[in-house]
């Protein structure tokens, strides 16, 4: 191989890189999104913190816990996209919701109830695995729908 196959390679490589990484990220996004959608659905709620939300009694999370669904918008408006600029991948999962970030560090009159860090936190072994698989060009296996 001379040095102008070479570099060919190199450009092949780098370009396969790239787009692996896009995938991976964008996966990694979506299996963050869904346990944090799922941690939502299933969490314990206390019945101990009732309350009235118009006709509808509303049961609150356990302190700590993820957020309990009440009618659902913060659930719903759980989001990921990815930015893909030259080399660089950057991906993200939130919310544009003010409720959003009030469950996860809490208010004066609220605990919190984090939603986003522990989704993050069970997955990034999983996430660690998708990005290094896409820097050595090796295929894996991971569910995005239920992060597992």
């Amino acid at each position: 191989m001379d040095v102008k196959e070479f570099q060919e390679e190199l450009k092949r490589r780098s370009a396969m890189v790239h787009s692996n990484l896009g995938r991976s990220v964008t996966n990694a996004c979506q299996l963050v999104e869904n346990t944090a959608k799922l941690g939502m659905t299933n969490t314990e709620t206390d019945p101990t913190k009732a309350y009235k939300r118009g006709t509808r009694t509303h049961y609150a999370s356990q302190e700590g816990s993820y957020p309990a669904v009440d009618y659902g918008p913060l659930r719903q408006s759980i989001t990921h996209y990815v930015e893909q600029d030259g080399s660089t991948v950057v991906g993200r999962v939130g919310t544009n919701m003010t409720e959003g970030l009030m469950t996860e560090l809490g208010t004066s009159k609220m605990a919190p109830r984090p939603w986003l860090r522990p989704s993050l936190e069970i997955n990034r072994d999983k996430i660690r695995e998708l990005i290094v698989s896409a820097i050595s060009g090796r295929e894996v296996e991971i569910s995005t729908e239920t992060g597992e």
